[in-house]
């Protein structure tokens, strides 16, 4: 999914936002004022012309429709926006989690992920977070009718928005009959899952690997986590996972595996996140915990 880390320059910029409290429940939201350096990072295009009194032409952003919204418990509050057709943001508090302008890294993540899948009888492939469904509708777009995608997805709200508001963006992916959505930790469908199950697994969450990642527990980056996604993985078959920059030590821990990796950053211009590609050997081999 297409993040941007919440940096000094985004915090300068949410300084000049204007703090509202006089919403429902007593949250707090934040309403952009007359900035259009604002209305860019908060990352929408939908904007309109209007005549001032002097008749000059100015534009002015289209205002963000809140949709829905809902408390997460751990993270704060989780909401769906909207302004104009196809532009939506998902963002929790001030920071934007996911925008639908903003889609390279998530469609690249899809497309890598299932390459050679298409020809493949019966491909199976498990996809760990839904998002805006943009990275399964890329997953679905190159395997064949007969394959397998199971979903795993924490909130059943998320897969609410994208069973409808959402649906739009990705012709209506989540509902497509190859896919089945569980909800649930990805993390426990990979540990339950029997050895060789998948012929891909592929990783869109909202946070990445990182280096204060935990090397060796951490539930979904770490090295005893690595070791249990590469055995639910069919020989040949591909990890695919998306983080907000490129990480040596996440690198070195999937080789230590007995994975051959690349890390690749698609787009030109602008923020660009990494998307890695971890290809297991044809045959097996024991991870190198030396490593």
């Amino acid at each position: 999914m297409d993040t941007a880390p919440f940096s000094d320059r985004k915090r300068a910029i949410f300084s000049k936002v204007k703090k509202i409290k006089r919403l429902r429940g007593g949250v707090a939201v934040y309403a952009a004022q007359a900035s259009m350096q604002i209305d860019a990072e908060i990352g929408g295009k939908g904007r309109f012309l209007m005549k001032t009194s002097s008749q000059k032409e100015t534009v002015m952003a289209l205002p963000w429709k809140i949709l829905d919204r809902f408390d997460t418990q751990d993270e704060g509050i989780l909401e769906l926006r909207q302004r104009g057709k196809g532009d939506y943001l998902i963002t929790v508090g001030p920071q934007v989690l996911m925008n639908s302008k903003a889609q390279r890294s998530e469609i690249a993540l899809g497309e890598l992920g299932c390459k050679g899948l298409l020809n493949q009888p019966n491909p199976k492939v498990l996809v760990g977070g839904l998002g805006m469904a943009i990275t399964l509708r890329a997953v679905l777009d190159v395997l064949p009718e007969s394959a397998q995608v199971v979903v795993a997805e924490l909130n059943p709200k998320i897969h609410e928005w994208c069973l409808g508001p959402l649906a739009e963006l990705t012709d209506g992916a989540a509902s497509d009959p190859r896919v089945t959505v569980e909800i649930a930790d990805v993390t426990e469908l990979i540990q339950q899952s029997p050895s060789e199950t998948f012929d891909a697994v592929i990783l869109d969450l909202y946070r990445g690997p990182h280096p204060k990642t935990d090397k060796r527990n951490d539930p979904i980056y770490g090295s005893r986590a690595i070791e249990r996604t590469r055995a639910a993985i069919k020989p040949a078959g591909t990890f695919a996972i998306w983080g907000e920059n490129p990480d040596a030590g996440f690198e070195r821990r999937l080789a230590a595996a007995g994975f051959t990796v690349r890390c690749e950053r698609h787009g030109k211009g602008g923020y660009r996140h990494a998307v890695w590609i971890a290809k297991k050997g044809k045959t097996q081999t024991q991870p190198n915990r030396r490593q």
